[in-house]
């Protein structure tokens, strides 16, 4: 009998050893899942922030042209 009850115990303690670890094998792939997806967010905002540093490096060099421009007729 005492038998019995130590086989049950240990069936019991390896079902929740193996609901714990399906549990944390989820929360695992969702913490993933999760990092993938700011990952990719996160390189849309670089690929963004690239393109507007270029236009505003264009519209500076534009203005910077325009200014040398005017003031060498001004000053002529």
């Amino acid at each position: 009998m005492l038998l019995v009850g130590s086989t049950d115990n240990i069936e019991s303690l390896q079902l929740s050893h193996t609901n714990t670890l399906n549990e944390l094998n989820r929360e695992l792939s969702a913490t993933k899942e999760a990092y993938e997806q700011l990952n990719t967010e996160k390189q849309a905002l670089m690929n963004e922030l690239e393109k507007r540093s270029a236009e505003i490096d264009q519209q500076q060099t534009r203005q910077t042209i325009s200014m040398s421009f005017f003031l060498a007729n001004y000053i002529e």
